[in-house]
């Protein structure tokens, strides 16, 4: 029956060394009538397979060439059933793609006596040295094995004569990818407009480098450049190097700083939204990099915005100074009462009041604070206007409760404004207690 070692392999190795046990040495086998011996050869520990693959990968971060499974392997010649005479078989390795001087074979002769079943040989690398598969930057197939030559025995039928550990090797490849120093790959930039002018202060800028996920072979050299919308604001941007070279053995670039002025946003106080993106090309010639497609850019977001008003980080601007509120008064006239208290105790739960400084003030910013001291209270949205006469009111802009990621809330104006009334709305939410309304000057 054809490969029926195949399927007899693991028992006829447990059958054949108890039979041999079983035997005396003046014993003679009765082998008369005995059919064609099938002679086939498997891996060791590979599950009878004739063939086992395995995978050669660069590792991340150090480069180190990395294998998944084992080249030296003992390969079992066996036969279908005992052999009826002492056997012999011839066998050489199996070599491709490999140099020849690092590969080790056991022996090259294999002897099954009279009722035997098995023989083996071991086929490696010496000193397990696959450092001519690491120097090798191209994807790779190698080849590692044993070949029956030749076999002198009673009735021997070579059914399949060849076993082998075939390696598949990646190229070697150090993807770049472009990246924040804060660790990310965006950032959004909001520009308060006020009549035609940027009133935003911090500047446009971030700092960004070029990371490789593997060491890189060679000295390589990236050139830095941006694309978005509108174009004219490349009039305006500046890279603090127009490319940068990671160095032979380096992960990492230096770290370039972008930048833009707020020229090309201001003119009109239309509302707008740009972005752009800052992209890096690999300019030597070099197969063993390429720029990583989920990272290839730093996104930036410039929005251009029309509310004067920011939550401050939690706290009071130091230069800030509060104003007394001796002699205000507010619409409705209940309203001073519990929002100048100092107690978050009482509140006004109108959702609206109208103050009077009773005289013109340079205002920089206002904190506002809820019943119990809890920005809950507080509604959903709000919006702070002012007026130099009480009739014609300026908005200054709405902001969202939640922004502010604290209870007690600073507010800061863009652009101080000099007023003399200040007017708090409600715009969203199903009920608004607010406790205390600080106006701060400097």
């Amino acid at each position: 029956m054809k490969n029926i070692w195949k399927l007899t392999l693991l028992s006829a190795l447990v059958l054949g060394s108890g039979m041999l046990a079983g035997c005396r040495e003046e014993e003679e086998l009765n082998l008369a009538g005995y059919p064609d011996v099938e002679v086939g050869v498997v891996i060791a520990d590979a599950e009878n397979a004739a063939e086992a693959t395995v995978k050669a990968t660069y590792a991340a971060g150090t480069g180190e060439l990395q294998l998944d499974g084992a080249l030296t392997r003992t390969y079992i010649f066996s036969l279908s059933t005992p052999s009826p005479k002492d056997a012999s078989f011839v066998v050489e390795p199996i070599i491709s793609n490999i140099p020849e001087e690092l590969v080790t074979i056991s022996e090259t002769e294999l002897f099954i006596p009279t009722g035997g079943i098995s023989a083996s040989v071991t086929v490696g690398l010496v000193d397990e040295n696959t450092s001519f598969m690491a120097d090798e930057v191209t994807a790779q197939t190698y080849e590692l094995g044993v070949r029956l030559v030749s076999a002198d025995g009673s009735q021997l039928e070579l059914a399949q004569t060849e076993a082998r550990v075939k390696v598949e090797k990646e190229a070697y490849l150090s993807t770049a990818s472009v990246v924040g120093t804060d660790g990310g790959n965006e950032a959004i930039f909001e520009r308060g407009c006020l009549d035609g002018e940027i009133v935003t202060e911090d500047p446009i800028s971030y700092e960004f480098k070029i990371v490789l996920d593997k060491p890189a072979l060679n000295d390589v050299t990236f050139a830095l450049s941006s694309t978005g919308t509108p174009e004219d604001y490349k009039s305006y941007e500046s890279f603090s190097e127009s490319q940068v070279t990671i160095a032979a053995g380096e992960l990492e670039s230096e770290v370039v700083t972008w930048g833009a002025t707020d020229d090309f946003l201001e003119g009109n106080d239309d509302p707008a939204t740009y972005t752009v993106s800052l992209t890096a090309a690999v300019t030597s010639d070099d197969a063993t990099v390429a720029i990583s497609e989920e990272q290839s850019a730093c996104t930036m977001t410039i929005v251009k915005v029309f509310d004067r008003l920011l939550f401050l980080d939690g706290a009071m601007d130091p230069s800030w100074t509060k104003y007394d509120t001796t002699g205000w008064t507010t619409v409705p006239e209940s309203a001073a009462s519990v929002i100048f208290d100092d107690s978050t105790y009482s509140y006004n739960d109108d959702g609206y009041f109208e103050i009077d400084m009773q005289s013109a003030k340079d205002v920089y910013g206002f904190c506002i604070k809820g019943y119990a001291g809890w920005a809950f209270y507080l509604g959903d949205a709000y919006a702070i206007s002012t007026s130099d006469d009480g009739k014609v009111w300026v908005s200054q802009g709405e902001l969202n409760t939640d922004d502010s990621g604290t209870d007690i809330q600073y507010i800061g104006l863009l652009k101080s404004v000099n007023t003399r009334y200040i007017r708090f709305e409600s715009v969203k939410g199903y009920y608004c207690y607010v406790s205390e309304f600080e106006v701060y000057g400097k």
